[in-house]
């Protein structure tokens, strides 16, 4: 009798504790019945019915996503790689219910990830690549950012981009040896064309002083 009645405790003990659930600071509930969000978020301690019910967590505090391996062709077109892209982002508490309704929980990926990765491309075709790897690097991240900000803003998302950092751009190695070479030779070119400044100041100093000395 003893046994039957702590085997039954054990099993109410369990199913009781499937019924509750509490939710981490940073994150809200979306409370789904019979695979239908409802409308109204769940931000503390709650009961729910798994068999017919659901609650599943999202992060309202910055989150960050990655898109790795993103390939692109510049202006020339010269493959490229970019090994990684971060986005830092956010949504607000308010717009969850309707984004997640719209897009499903995978919203950020549907929203920033892909837009960034596709957005990188155009980016990268519209520039040569000492743009994309000198002269316009450091406006990247900027030019992602704005974009996409742009896009979540004008479906009235309430995500917020923190900001985007791309590390670094990768391309063939026999364009980078070509490169090389060229900054060398440009080097090389302006060592030339100074020695030459040099010489001939020195030249004109020696002609005014040999002048002077005629006068004299």
């Amino acid at each position: 009798m003893m046994k039957s009645a702590t085997t039954l405790f054990l099993m109410l003990s369990n199913v009781v504790t499937c019924f509750y659930t509490t939710i981490p600071q940073g994150y809200v509930g979306v409370y789904s019945y019979l695979n239908k969000i409802q409308d109204e978020l769940v931000e503390d301690l709650t009961v729910y019915y798994p068999i017919i019910s659901n609650i599943q967590l999202v992060k309202i505090i910055q989150d960050n996503d990655y898109v790795d391996n993103v390939k692109c062709i510049s202006k020339e077109g010269i493959y490229l790689m970019i090994p990684q892209i971060e986005i830092a982002n956010k949504i607000k508490k308010e717009h969850v219910i309707n984004v997640t309704k719209n897009y499903g929980f995978d919203y950020d990926k549907k929203l920033v990830v892909r837009p960034i990765a596709q957005f990188i491309r155009e980016l990268c075709a519209e520039r040569t690549i000492d743009e994309i790897v000198i002269t316009d690097f450091h406006k990247l991240d900027n030019l992602l950012k704005t974009e996409i900000q742009r896009q979540v803003d004008e479906i009235n998302s309430g995500i917020t981009i923190d900001y985007v950092r791309i590390t670094s751009v990768d391309f063939p190695e026999d364009i980078r040896k070509l490169r090389l070479e060229k900054e060398k030779e440009k080097n090389n070119k302006g060592i030339q064309e100074e020695a030459m400044k040099t010489e001939q100041v020195k030249k004109n100093k020696e002609a005014m002083v040999a002048k002077l000395d005629n006068e004299i």
